[in-house]
């Protein structure tokens, strides 16, 4: 993954402030923001003051995230986008199954505090979201968003058995960004793949590592949860029932013709029980 940093480096920046002020410099400026991932925040500040200056300093545009969220705005309005069709309710059965099975021996091991990380962030404005560093954690913003709430919202992420955040969600009516992030965490760490999938928010659905990723990757745009692959959103019908285990049931079978063995053998669990090998890790929890 590239970052700002790497792209446009602290020389050109320098030489790129030394220049008359260009509308073409600042467009570029704008894109090269928007598109990377930055991990030093100085630095993301240092480029918003440039395209500030480029830009004939225009209101309305007050820091480094409201700039990337404006320019993947203008971005995610020319994405593609389609409805995800019908999953029947026993395939939905199947998948509910086999996670509450897993639910009572997850510990998310592998995924850490990014569960509670990710559930926190989903609930932030997209402009102050945009404004974070890659590496940043997210508890001082947290803290602007759920203000007094915040100690009782962490400690719930945290102190609450999976199993029983499993059962006492509303999957049959829930969209909730939280729910999502939630239920795939808890999927993913029962996969295994060698690497963990993340949710995509906002503008990091236009970062130019994911735009046109080969494979299906889950997000959250403006409040609303879908998934993203080579360059189309898709999304779940509007009043659909359990809307995040369609969508989810969705991404394996993506997943799967792109060749990711783990979701083959789940896609597998979900749709044909009875064909899972007795070898699969998966079929104990069936």
């Amino acid at each position: 993954m590239q970052l700002l940093g790497e792209v446009l480096d602290a020389k050109l920046l320098l030489f790129l402030n030394q220049l008359p002020t260009d509308a073409k410099v600042a467009e570029l400026l704008e894109a090269a923001c928007a598109q990377f991932p930055a991990k030093n925040l100085k630095f993301l500040n240092d480029v918003y003051k440039a395209w500030h200056r480029h830009a004939g300093r225009p209101t309305g545009v007050p820091d480094p995230g409201s700039l990337r969220w404006h320019w993947a705005q203008r971005r995610l309005t020319t994405y593609p986008r389609k409805t995800l069709p019908h999953v029947d309710n026993a395939r939905i059965e199947n998948l509910i199954s086999i996670v509450r099975n897993y639910s009572t021996r997850c510990t998310f091991n592998r995924s850490g505090d990014t569960v509670v990380k990710e559930a926190l962030k989903v609930e932030f404005s997209p402009a102050l979201l945009a404004g974070m560093g890659t590496t940043e954690a997210p508890y001082a913003k947290a803290a602007i968003v759920f203000e007094h709430s915040l100690n009782d919202t962490v400690q719930a992420l945290i102190k609450t058995n999976p199993n029983d955040r499993l059962m006492a969600t509303d999957w049959r009516h829930s969209t909730r960004a939280a729910d999502l992030v939630f239920f795939c965490y808890l999927a993913w760490e029962m996969l295994g793949q060698q690497h963990m999938p993340t949710v995509l928010k906002n503008h990091e659905i236009c970062y130019e590592l994911n735009a046109d990723a080969p494979w299906p990757q889950m997000v959250v745009y403006e409040g609303r949860i879908g998934f993203l692959w080579s360059g189309t959103l898709f999304f779940t019908a509007e009043g659909v029932a359990f809307p995040v285990l369609v969508l989810f049931v969705h991404w394996v079978r993506c997943n799967a013709l792109c060749g990711d063995t783990c979701c083959r053998s789940l896609q597998c669990a979900i749709e044909t029980p009875a064909l899972l090998s007795a070898r699969d890790p998966l079929y104990c929890l069936l």
